[in-house]
């Protein structure tokens, strides 16, 4: 068959062979649909630093584990949205309007349930409704709300202080060691930790009259200073409670000689520790320590300050690269959000946080011991995560340095803790599935990683539809009380004017919402099928072929799909289980639902063109461009253009170019000609016989793999303009006799003078240019247009900020200023002369 007469021959019946085999060969994989739900249990393992033994006891609390966990009701705060194999998307819609017609609260506390229900992170609604608890009274019921808020935020330190505060205003101490308790450990802190010593020095006075109770409460006292400093020791911050912990070792019992020497020497160490620690209170602390050695011994003090000189100068250097870097950052009043990455704010504190955690990282401070910079990288991540929680990316790196320590548990811990509070990050999910697999294999609990998500994702797309048609309820009620308010006026000559031009405003109106809510819609789609992909190369690696086709067999059911989880499970049949037919038949089920997309079927139509079946290509090609406009479909034209150059006949060739030029009307034959006739970067037709494409604004290379271009054009076209910026253009460059004839790509001296193409947007002619400095318009006329540009795109702000505030000098070199050539053009055209640096010339 002549591929002519191919192009109009589809294959009869191919979509219901794709159907049949699809269902015959994805429906037979083990069902995994009715596996049991597994909540990430959450826990935070980020481990704590090395303590004595004197402080690993709390004197009054004894915090036993990690308490300050998500749990499952939150990882599961809203109801997952499984889509099942019979769902329709006219139901996804039912169901949505159904959620949209539920009556609305009345009261302010159903309004702040409501909020929370659909955001359970609004901290906003989550505050307001402990205030509404405290302003009524009820102590239980606001011990519920409390509770319920701190399964959301653990580490939420003025929450835990104002909770711990209404139970001692009741003097329900039990309640408040119980708060101790479940706060305390996994907290970062130091407005907390101090808070604790403060109750426990309440608890504990020390009454000079009874000597054993006094001791005792001195020693319940001290233990409960350790155990703070334990956690909070290396915080920057924690200078008070270092400055109120020696205050209160110099108070001790002096009574006799060896106690008073006792105490000097637990005064020394507590000064000692705390000087070789970046304290913002670090220099204070120094001058004390120094005080104190001079104190007891002018000889003896030199030897002791010189011990901890080099490490006090460390730290010092150390806190005053820290204050900057901390600044604005460390906000108990602030409750962590879920960052919006469109808003630059929340990129700059992601940023700024990542900076802090590679600082750390970094070994600032020169610790020899390995566990001491563990503990203060540990502490720097605790620190991280109760201000910035909802951040993958801080989880990920959390998880990340406790595997480079070889703390694979603690790092799967993590990542199972980061997935409970962003139950839809892709990140997470994807790092928790993989360390799963790599420590189980495989697992029925690593399948439920991946349906989790997809259902936190869908629910996502559900709600994002929903909120998109009340919106657009909300804009066409608005319109039609617009329509009745402006009734009255109107007469009944524009009666039918006036309901003609509002049924087209409200679907102008629907259309312009849908259009706005599209790409945020369309990037949770991508997600969702991003995961369906993941999991079901999980299942292959780990199951076999058998399971992944399973995966996409329910996959493929959903009404969210889109073309890229088709594309891979053919491509998975066709490498992983060398299935070319089922590939294919994949494929043609895709065309039912993708087929007005051309990128999905340039897809297709390169792995026809890979596996050289031109029967199907060509019945692909026929069917598609029927199918999607001509605007749109015009690259598949020319993937067909160029197979049928490259391996049709000449028939077939002639007969699709009397079909483009019927499609594409305003098609320059020429430039389509020398096109088809190229191969490989070898488009020597442009380069050497079409001399307009030399002329063009266009910088065209002489060859895409060289990267060499005709520099002799380019250099010409700079000229010219910066000669028209300056209105200095009298005549073509070539008749420059400064320049001499330039070379010919034929061999000759002399070609004909090119016309200088007129342009509408060059900048003397926009105006651009006009008043501008001879340097600033020479610039602009050498610059290609921005639409030539297709590579990355430089932000360009933070250089303007260097820029405002550089000061440069007015010469280089300290001698004085050379003279200057007559003009940038004259420079660039090869005279001798120095550059130039001040704008204008002045």
């Amino acid at each position: 068959m002549e591929g002519a007469d191919l192009l109009a021959a589809p294959i009869e019946g191919a979509d219901e062979q794709s159907e049949a085999m699809i269902d015959t060969t994805l429906d037979n994989g083990s069902n995994l649909d009715n596996k049991t739900s597994l909540s990430p249990e959450a826990s935070t393992v980020i481990s704590n630093a090395a303590t004595s033994p004197a402080a690993t006891q709390a004197p009054v609390v004894e915090p036993t584990a990690d308490t300050a966990a998500i749990p499952e009701s939150i990882i599961k705060s809203e109801p997952g949205v499984t889509v099942k194999a019979e769902k329709t998307e006219a139901k996804s819609s039912a169901k949505r309007k159904a959620m949209t017609t539920a009556s609305v609260p009345t009261t302010k506390l159903g309004q702040l349930k409501q909020r929370i229900e659909r955001d359970p992170v609004d901290s906003e609604a989550w505050r307001a409704l402990i205030d509404d608890a405290l302003q009524k009274g009820d102590l239980e019921r606001t011990r519920e709300v409390y509770d319920e808020f701190f399964t959301v935020f653990p580490h939420a330190p003025q929450e835990w202080i104002a909770y711990a505060d209404l139970e001692l205003s009741h003097d329900l101490f039990d309640r408040v060691e119980a708060i101790f308790t479940t706060c305390l450990k996994s907290s970062p802190s130091v407005q907390l930790w101090s808070f604790y010593i403060t109750y426990v020095r309440r608890r504990n006075p020390i009454q000079a009259a009874d000597e054993a109770k006094a001791t005792e409460a001195r020693t319940t006292i001290k233990a409960a200073f350790e155990y703070a400093l334990t956690h909070v020791g290396v915080d920057p911050a924690s200078g008070s409670i270092w400055s109120d912990y020696i205050k209160f070792l110099k108070e001790g019992d002096l009574g006799a000689v060896y106690q008073q020497q006792q105490t000097n020497d637990t005064v020394r160490r507590a000064y000692q520790t705390a000087v070789v620690i970046p304290l913002y209170d670090i220099e204070a602390i120094w001058t004390d320590y120094n005080h104190f050695e001079h104190g007891l011994n002018r000889m003896t003090a030199k030897r002791f300050l010189a011990e901890r000189q080099t490490g006090y100068t460390a730290a010092r250097t150390a806190v005053r690269e820290l204050r900057p870097m901390l600044e604005g950052l460390l906000r108990i009043d602030v409750l962590p959000l879920r960052p919006d990455w469109s808003n630059e704010e929340d990129c700059t504190t992601l940023a700024r946080w990542r900076k802090y955690l590679k600082w750390e990282e970094s070994n600032p401070l020169q610790l020899d011991d390995p566990e001491d910079l563990q503990s203060r990288i540990a502490f720097a991540y605790k620190k991280a995560l109760m201000h910035v929680r909802f951040y993958p990316e801080i989880w990920f790196m959390a998880a990340t340095r406790q595997l480079a320590v070889q703390k694979a548990d603690d790092a799967l811990t993590l990542l199972k803790t980061g997935a409970g509070c962003c139950p839809s990050s892709l990140l997470l999910n994807f790092a928790w599935a993989e360390q799963e697999e790599l420590q189980t294999k495989a697992s029925p609990a690593i399948h439920q990683i991946y349906r989790s998500l997809q259902d936190s994702i869908t629910q996502q797309i559900v709600r994002h539809q929903s909120q998109t048609e009340d919106e657009v309820a909300s804009a066409l009620t608005q319109v039609k009380a617009n329509e009745a308010e402006n009734e009255a006026q109107l007469t009944e000559d524009h009666d039918d004017a006036q309901a003609s031009g509002g049924a087209q405003a409200s679907i102008a109106i629907k259309n312009a919402i849908i259009e706005k809510n599209k790409p945020a819609l369309l990037s949770l789609k991508k997600s969702l099928s991003l995961a369906c992909i993941m999991e079901c190369q999980y299942a292959r690696r780990a199951e076999g072929f058998m399971a992944a086709r399973d995966v996409f067999g329910r996959s493929r059911k959903s009404p969210h799909l889109i073309w890229q989880t088709v594309e891979h499970s053919a491509l998975a049949e066709y490498h992983w289980n060398k299935e070319a037919q089922i590939a294919t038949n994949i494929f043609e089920f895709g065309v039912k639902r993708f087929g007005d997309d051309v990128e999905y079927v340039n897809r297709y139509f390169d792995f026809l063109k890979a596996r050289n079946d031109d029967q199907n290509l060509r019945a692909l090609f026929e069917r598609s461009i029927s199918k999607i406009a001509a605007e749109q479909v015009r690259p598949l034209w020319d993937r067909m253009m160029r197979y049928e150059s490259l391996y049709g006949d000449l028939a077939a060739v002639q007969k699709l170019e009397v079909r483009f030029a019927e499609a594409y009307p305003d098609e320059d034959a020429v430039t389509r000609f020398a096109d088809r006739l190229s191969f490989g970067g070898l488009d020597e037709i442009k380069t050497r016989d079409l001399g307009k494409h030399l002329l063009v604004d266009e910088i065209r290379p002489l060859s895409p793999e060289s990267g060499e271009y005709d520099t002799t054009t380019k250099r010409a076209r700079s000229e010219e303009k910066a000669k028209a910026a300056n209105g200095l253009l009298k005549r073509a460059r070539l008749d420059d006799p400064a320049r001499g004839p330039s070379p010919s790509p034929l061999g000759t001296t002399q070609r004909r003078q090119p016309v200088v193409p007129s342009r509408a947007d060059t900048p003397t002619q926009n105006g651009l240019a006009r008043g501008l400095p001879e340097g600033v318009a020479f610039l602009l006329g050498i610059l290609p247009f921005a639409h030539q540009f297709n590579g990355p795109v430089l932000d360009h702000r933070p250089l303007l900020d260097v820029l405002a505030t550089l000061n440069l000098p007015m010469r280089f070199g300290g001698g004085p200023a050379r003279p200057r050539s007559n003009s940038p053009a004259q420079r660039v055209a090869g005279r001798r002369g120095e550059p130039d640096y001040r704008l204008g010339g002045s």
